[in-house]
């Protein structure tokens, strides 16, 4: 039997489109702070920031530690710190930098899944004891929906690039470093993938690393539609869960077929019911379950209603 290969990605620039360094260097454009100010402070291994993503500290417990962190930093190097400026204005930056994820991943490792690989997101996260809502949870749940794995440091205790991250991943994954490829925007992670062994791709154009994933895996990397039974299923983000929608695959010999929507039947609303089974889970998957049987019924009473009429 063949053994398994692992996809990797990480959350950060991969995921989703920013890093902390993309919203560090924002947030000091936007203050005029120095470049570099607010990753020299957080980048520290026993900065408060880091201990809160190894899940030493709460991030409650992070603020103020981080405050004080940039008010000693600033003193070095002889800066004064903004009125406006404030770790908690920082730490929504990076929350909202966090919910922006890139359908085109999600399709990718739900492709990925579907044909056998096994995939995992690593994401420097804290915990997050603050009433923030319902964000962080509907951001795992979609990642958990499409990953089989979802690595959060606050929970392992290891931060990417920490070798140890990825020794933990590829445990989690039941996979040795030769099986595994790693999918990242920042050179210091890549560097540190491949010094663990692992293969490594460097992600400055995400379409362009998504087809790279070929080489690796045999499968088209941008995998934007999953092929199940012989239709075409389109997956859900972030902010449409429930949007799934399909189209039967186009006949090559008649372009006058090309984008028109399909006439659903309750054996073709099944398919959609395994797949979804198979791809999803929690709420996400709940909820379109449900919709996917609401409209199995009405399709069978469509069709009654049309023997009798016709």
């Amino acid at each position: 039997m063949a053994e398994r290969k692992a996809v990797l990605f990480n959350f950060w620039g991969v995921a989703v489109s920013s890093s902390p360094r993309d919203v560090f260097r924002r947030l000091e454009e936007l203050h005029h702070l120095p470049g570099g100010f607010l990753s020299a402070v957080a980048s520290r291994r026993d900065s408060a920031m880091s201990r809160a993503e190894r899940g030493e500290v709460t991030l409650s417990q992070m603020i103020a530690a981080f405050e004080a962190e940039c008010v000693k930093e600033a003193q070095v190097r002889g800066v004064t710190l903004p009125s406006d400026w404030s770790v908690r204005g920082l730490l929504e930056e990076l929350r909202e930098a966090m919910m922006d994820v890139q359908p085109a991943v999600l399709k990718a490792a739900a492709g990925l899944r579907h044909r056998g690989l096994l995939t995992a997101v690593l994401a420097n996260h804290w915990l997050d004891d603050s009433a923030a809502g319902d964000g962080p949870a509907r951001l795992l749940s979609l990642l958990g929906g499409h990953f089989d794995q979802v690595l959060q440091s606050c929970r392992s205790g290891h931060r990417v690039p920490e070798s140890s991250a990825f020794s933990s991943a590829l445990r989690h994954l039941g996979v040795t470093s030769q099986q595994a490829l790693w999918l990242d925007a920042d050179e210091e992670g890549v560097k540190a993938a491949e010094g663990a062994g692992m293969k490594a791709v460097l992600v400055e154009n995400l379409a362009d690393a998504l087809d790279k994933l070929a080489d690796f895996t045999g499968v088209q990397g941008t995998l934007e539609e999953v092929s199940c039974s012989g239709y075409l299923l389109k997956i859900p983000t972030l902010d449409h869960p429930a949007a799934i929608s399909a189209n039967m695959k186009e006949d090559s010999d008649n372009e006058e077929q090309n984008n028109k929507h399909v006439i659903l039947s309750p054996k073709l609303v099944f398919i959609y019911i395994l797949y979804i089974v198979s791809t999803l889970n929690g709420e996400i998957a709940a909820n379109t379950i449900a919709y996917s049987i609401l409209l199995c019924a009405c399709v069978c009473v469509c069709r009654l209603v049309g023997t009798y009429t016709g």
